[in-house]
């Protein structure tokens, strides 16, 4: 049923006045001074208690609710200096009831008969009654309109299910930040097995091997088991063969990451000479092809820059040792397939392989390769006729924050597709473990989807810089998968609610315990010395 046909005119709903005259009421609006319709200082009655991210609701002169969001909630009481030598002497002071329950209400909306939500014109009365929001009235200010939503967890508070419409959310970026354990990577997964069953394909650049488990994982919810014949996981280094002869130009920034004599710039310079004729003869760069096309091209360069080059290529783990088998390259337009063959295609970045540098920087460069072979083929060769989301973790790796980390800005690649990607039908999901160290220019574009789980007080400035100080005041103590979930897919796009989210399977870490390592390892040192 339509939430915004529920409100007038269907018996079997209540109208929004009914579910207003029996709401509990919690307490009133107290101001020494003054306060505006933005944000409304509230003091609850005694008994009673709300957590961070609860709705309320004040009636407004014409009896409906102006419904308020639950934010700084603090315990406030007079202290008088002989309980000090009270608690001193080991007795329980008593307060004598002055300690009061305080918090603050950030302005939501007013909810209309017919369901719309509105801006309120004034702001409510000192002293008018604040009640706490019923089951009902939360449903119908958070659920959305549109039928193709997805479930992602349940309201912390009322228990109601949360849902998000997918068009808003594949329509900008999305960000999720949390510190580690706190639940993000199974968030990011609920969002990507809920989406992928409504028919959205995805392109998921795994760093850490976590998201495997799409594959390979133990689903506890068996409406998404099926995406496992839907899922292909493709090891990077496949794709790296393929970038290496197409630009093996790039490999000189990973020369110079692993050996210092590259970064003199005459060294890098023969290298980069001698890389340019592999690719205009279409040689595969192999240490040998290499060093012939170094003695082709020196020239009257002097002959310790010269040697240097030469030792550079020979230690170096990043060129072949030798041409790869034809079954191990894969052709970028092959990723093309993938994704409109599959639901969902995971590049694994975990995967090693003898002979090819295990250098971020390099992975990266790759990773590059693959995201801008999608972004052609959905801005140029397929447009709209093609789409999928890319999804990272690891974003302050892909995307730093140069002002923090030193070095230049985010590639084209990345920045393109969080500004530009959702009108392009390629959004770009990034999950960040330090926010604090991703780049403005990324998270800046994601500030309309945005999910917190519990951050470290460093990128919690971070949050409140981007996201201003209404946000960061819904911000509490989080516990392990729960978050505050900013979207333009709620009822009220933009609106904030706080949510346990629902696990539909677990990340692949999530199946191998420190404990149950280290005890295997005791067995066998012991089995090995009986």
């Amino acid at each position: 049923m339509d939430v915004g046909e529920t409100t007038v005119g269907r018996e079997e709903r209540e109208s929004i006045r009914d579910i207003v005259e029996r709401a509990e009421r919690v307490g009133a609006i107290f101001a020494r001074y003054y306060y505006g319709i933005d944000n409304i200082p509230i003091t609850l009655e005694r008994g009673k208690e709300l957590p961070y991210g609860a709705y309320v609701f004040v009636k407004d002169r014409d009896g409906l609710p102006i419904v308020y969001q639950i934010a700084r909630p603090i315990w406030f009481r007079p202290s008088e200096d002989f309980e000090e030598g009270l608690i001193a002497s080991g007795e329980s002071p008593r307060s004598g009831g002055l300690e009061r329950y305080r918090c603050s209400g950030v302005l939501f909306g007013k909810i209309l008969e017919n369901g719309d939500i509105t801006q309120p014109k004034y702001p409510p009365s000192p002293f008018t009654p604040v009640y706490k929001c019923p089951e009902e009235l939360v449903k119908l200010i958070i659920e959305p309109l549109d039928e193709w939503k997805i479930r992602i967890g349940v309201d912390v508070e009322t228990g109601t299910p949360i849902t998000l419409a997918l068009t808003p959310l594949l329509r900008q970026s999305l960000l999720i930040a949390g510190a580690q354990g706190t639940g993000k990577t199974t968030g990011m997964l609920t969002l990507i097995s809920r989406s992928a069953c409504k028919g959205v394909r995805f392109l998921i650049l795994d760093w850490t091997g976590e998201y495997i488990a799409l594959k390979s994982g133990e689903y506890e919810d068996e409406s998404c088991e099926h995406l496992k014949d839907k899922t292909i996981v493709v090891p990077w280094w496949k794709f790296a063969y393929a970038y290496i002869k197409e630009n093996p130009i790039g490999l000189v920034d990973v020369l110079k990451e692993e050996h210092p004599w590259a970064q003199q710039k005459p060294v890098s310079g023969l290298l980069s000479d001698a890389l340019a004729e592999c690719m205009k003869d279409n040689i595969f760069p192999t240490k040998e092809k290499l060093l012939e096309e170094i003695e082709k091209v020196k020239g009257n360069r002097w002959p310790e820059t010269v040697e240097k080059a030469k030792q550079v290529t020979i230690r170096s783990s990043s060129i072949m040792e030798k041409e790869p088998e034809k079954n191990d390259i894969v052709k970028i337009d092959k990723i093309v397939d993938y994704i409109k063959k599959y639901r969902i295609v995971v590049v694994d970045f975990t995967e090693a392989r003898e002979g090819i540098s295990e250098e971020f920087e390099f992975k990266k460069k790759v990773a590059e390769y693959i995201v801008e072979r999608v972004w052609k083929e959905a801005t140029l060769y397929s447009k709209g006729e093609f789409g999928c989301v890319v999804v990272s973790d690891e974003a302050h790796r892909i995307c730093p924050e140069p002002r923090v980390l030193g070095g230049s800005r985010p590639s084209r690649i990345w920045i393109s597709l969080a500004t530009e990607g959702g009108r392009n039908s390629i959004p770009f999901w990034l999950v960040a473990r330090r926010l604090s160290l991703v780049a403005k220019s990324i998270t800046v574009e994601s500030q309309q989807n945005f999910i917190c789980f519990n951050v470290e007080d460093v990128d919690r400035r971070r949050v409140l810089e981007d996201l201003g100080e209404t946000f960061a005041s819904l911000l509490g103590s989080l516990p392990r998968g729960e978050a505050l979930v900013k979207s333009m897919g709620f009822r009220k796009p933009g609106s904030v609610s706080h949510v346990k989210f629902d696990v539909v399977v677990k990340p692949l870490s999530a199946r191998v315990e420190a404990k149950g390592v280290f005890d295997k390892m005791l067995e066998k040192e012991e089995s090995s010395s009986n």
